[in-house]
């Protein structure tokens, strides 16, 4: 899987607690992006909310190592 820099930055903003619009302050884009990087990560990890995505992003290190 190959994230891009933008959603992998995204990504560890949720895990660590984020909301869509403190991401949005954060890194200087505006919510709707955030939520379409977030749309596109729940693709590509299959998950359906930020819990499954998280896990769904651990395994996916823990596998890819």
């Amino acid at each position: 899987m190959n994230l891009t820099p933008r959603e992998l930055e995204i990504l560890q903003l949720l895990i660590g607690g984020h909301t869509n619009r403190q991401i949005a302050a954060a890194i200087g884009i505006r919510t709707t992006e955030v939520i379409d990087h977030i749309a596109s990560l729940y693709r590509q990890l299959g998950a359906h909310d930020r819990e499954s995505l998280i896990a769904s992003w651990q395994r996916e290190r823990v596998v890819g190592q």
